[in-house]
């Protein structure tokens, strides 16, 4: 669990030296007392919550438990949120607070990647709108495929046209390129110019492109034979901070496996899906 899942620094704290042990780091009470400038016995009240540290002492904590700068901006926040006793003051930190951990539930914050956004890039619109446009993307990051594009249209089952048309929007997308001869043909393989893109969840385009990679899936789901498939479901039963924490994980869990798949070599096209949402609100 990270310091986002709580709004009281000393609660933070704890999470931090949690998240030490768990990395194996030696951090303690005593060397964080000594860093700060301050008596172990203060920590000890500090993390009993009958004590508070001061703001010099926040200062230095910060460089003991080297926070990222996102990370100290939310720890400075709910340390003031904690201390404050002024109702309004309280108020107006809570909504800074609840707008970094949504934000920290975000796949912008967890994945390494590259976020585009159609309505800056406006020939990207097209990119998004049709699903086959991402995977035909994806088919052409495994060598053979780049070599020669035409043995996609086998693997999808449609026809060679529509694959010259979703080739055309990928190039017209700068997402590819290919040599040209004099009438415009297509010289050789294909190279891909931007890989592993990732739409800003406030287009207006991501619901739209959502439900329509989503039916394209289940379409092909249902055509897979079981042993060549593999679907999980479960429906249960949590609060908001469980909800939150568990798709945290999930964000967590995919750049691990971004990174672990880096080291693979390119020979298949896969797709992984995740959902989270609740049966009980409107």
């Amino acid at each position: 669990m990270s310091i986002y899942h709580t709004e009281d620094y000393r609660h933070a704290i704890k999470l931090l030296f949690a998240e030490a042990k768990e990395a194996g780091k030696d951090l303690s009470y005593t060397g964080l007392a000594n860093h700060v400038g301050a008596q172990k016995a203060l920590i000890s009240k500090v993390l009993a919550e009958s004590a508070h540290l001061s703001d010099d002492h926040v200062f230095l904590l910060k460089s003991y438990f080297s926070l990222a700068p996102h990370e100290a901006r939310y720890f400075e926040l709910i340390f003031q949120y904690t201390r404050s006793g002024l109702d309004t003051r309280r108020k107006s930190l809570l909504k800074d607070i609840r707008e970094i951990q949504e934000n920290s539930r975000s796949a912008k914050f967890h994945l390494k990647t590259q976020f585009t956004n159609p309505e800056k890039e406006a020939e990207l619109a097209r990119y998004y709108l049709d699903p086959l446009n991402l995977i035909v993307h994806m088919f052409l990051a495994i060598d053979r495929f780049a070599a020669k594009p035409e043995l996609i249209a086998f693997e999808l089952s449609i026809s060679e046209s529509r694959l010259e048309t979703i080739l055309a929007t990928l190039k017209s997308c700068q997402i590819i390129d290919w040599s040209s001869t004099p009438k415009g043909g297509r010289v050789g393989g294909v190279k891909v110019l931007r890989e592993d893109l990732h739409m800003e969840r406030e287009s207006i385009f991501s619901q739209p492109h959502q439900i329509l990679f989503r039916l394209l899936s289940a379409e092909k789901i249902s055509r897979l034979e079981p042993g060549k498939r593999f679907v999980f479901n479960a429906t249960f039963v949590t609060d908001a901070t469980g909800k939150a924490k568990l798709q945290e994980e999930f964000l967590k869990f995919a750049n691990v496996a971004k990174l672990s798949l880096s080291e693979t070599k390119a020979e298949g096209v896969y797709q992984m899906s995740f959902d989270l949402f609740s049966w009980s609100e409107k």
